[in-house]
């Protein structure tokens, strides 16, 4: 243990160490349960002292050892650095350099990444040099229209025309699409021929305009 502390490589170690080290606290656990039992106060006091020097020394040797293993985990690993290593720390390695390359890749693009960046600049390009189409009217102009539709717009627009009417009495108001008529006996108005001929007949309008 304290030569690992005092050399920069990792050092070749007994294959079983960490095992032992193990059975070697639990066993003087053991010891020092039934010392107490006994009430053998100062055997006790011994074993402990014993069992915290031994956890004491193999912390330093445990934090001095995988601080050399994690620094060997950021590169490469070499035969020469798994041969010096117990079962545990080469597990213990590999996971650490597994970790810190897939940390490594996500700063890198994958092939994925760059054929959508692909796909997207193409895209654009496209979307820049597509000219522009101009569609023609759906629907002719009124000089364009055919003779028979411009007369039967003339036809429906001297139907609609206005006509000048007095009015007879007072009315109701009256609702039409552009407007509500509000009207008064003796007012003159310019209304639709279709109404001027309906208030005529109820001897409420007078049309003047003939």
């Amino acid at each position: 243990m304290y030569a690992e502390q005092s050399h920069r490589k990792i050092m070749a170690i007994d294959q079983a160490l960490y095992r032992r080290v193990r059975e070697v606290i639990k066993e003087l656990q053991v010891e020092a349960d039934q010392q107490l039992k006994k009430q053998d106060i100062q055997e006790y006091m011994k074993t402990t002292r014993l069992i915290e020097t031994i956890k004491s020394d193999f912390r330093s040797f445990f934090q001095r050892r995988y601080e050399k293993i994690v620094s060997k985990a950021i590169y490469d690993i070499n035969s020469e650095i798994i041969s010096v290593l117990t079962e545990e720390e080469r597990g213990f390695i590999e996971k650490i350099h597994n970790l810190i390359m897939s940390e490594y890749d996500s700063f890198l693009p994958t092939l994925k990444d760059i054929a959508v960046e692909e796909n997207q600049d193409q895209t654009t390009t496209t979307e820049v040099e597509k000219p522009m189409v101009i569609s023609e009217p759906s629907n002719p102009t009124s000089q364009e229209k055919p003779i028979k539709d411009q007369a039967q717009t003339e036809k429906k627009e001297i139907e609609k025309k206005d006509v000048l009417v007095m009015i007879t009495q007072d009315l109701p108001p009256i609702a039409q699409a552009d407007r509500n008529y509000i009207l008064h006996a003796n007012d003159l108005v310019y209304l639709s021929e279709d109404i001027a001929r309906i208030l005529e007949k109820r001897n409420s309008a007078i049309i003047l305009d003939h």
